[in-house]
Order: C-alpha cells, then structure tokens, then sequence
C-alpha cells in the first residue's frame, strides 16, 4: 500500500509540473496595428503600430509610446503602472482574441498630460 501511495503521488506531482500553461506569454506576442485617440478625441485619430514581445514566461513588453510591462497571471494581464508622486504611467491592456485595446495616462504633478486608447488587430 505504502508502494502504491508514492507512486500515485510521484504521478499527480508529474501531472503538475507539466500543465501547460493555459495563456502562454507567446500567444500575446506579435505586430498589432489599429488606431489610437488622444485627449478624449482632441487630437483626431492616428493609425499606429504596437510591438508585443515576451520577457519572460508571465511578462511581456508592450511597446507603443511608451514601454508598457504586462504581467500575466492565468490569463489575467495587470500592467506594471510606473506612478511615482504622481508622475508617471498607468493604464489597461487587454486582450480579445488577436485584438488588443490599451488605455493609458501619462500623469506629470498627477495632471494627465496625455490620455490615449489604442484598438489594434495582431497582424
């Protein structure tokens, strides 16, 4: 019996460590293009380019503007906001099937001084 019980466990903790992943960082990565909007529509519509490359596993590189760094966690993607006394970045990047949305603020003296959406299609 005690033979059995580690083998079965040795089994379940083999079946663990090879799940994959279930949003590999390598599904996100690629060229999107799309249109990005400024100052509440202000500024007109710009059609613009967004680089997504992986870092590591559960990181990626969101390139557009400014370097965005996205964490992501099963799925979940949570964006490394850069906010240090009240200057800085932050925003959302999402993700539905090969389009990408990104809101971002980037904040001088916690005043926007530039608030953009980009939608964009992987390329």
């Amino acid at each position: 019996m005690r033979t059995f019980t580690i083998i079965f466990l040795s089994i379940l903790t083999l079946a663990a460590c090879n799940k994959e992943q279930e949003c590999p960082a390598e599904d996100y990565v690629g060229t999107y293009i799309g249109e990005r909007t400024c100052l509440f529509g202000l500024t007109g519509v710009d059609t613009d380019t967004v680089v997504v490359t992986k870092v590591e596993d559960d990181e990626l590189l969101v390139v557009f503007n400014e370097n965005i760094k996205v964490e992501l966690d099963d799925c979940v993607t949570t964006v490394s906001n850069t906010v240090v006394l009240g200057t800085g970045l932050e925003g959302t990047v999402s993700w539905d099937g090969d389009d990408l949305t990104i809101n971002y603020n980037l904040l001088a003296v916690g005043v926007a001084v530039e608030d953009c959406t980009f939608v964009g299609t992987k390329q």
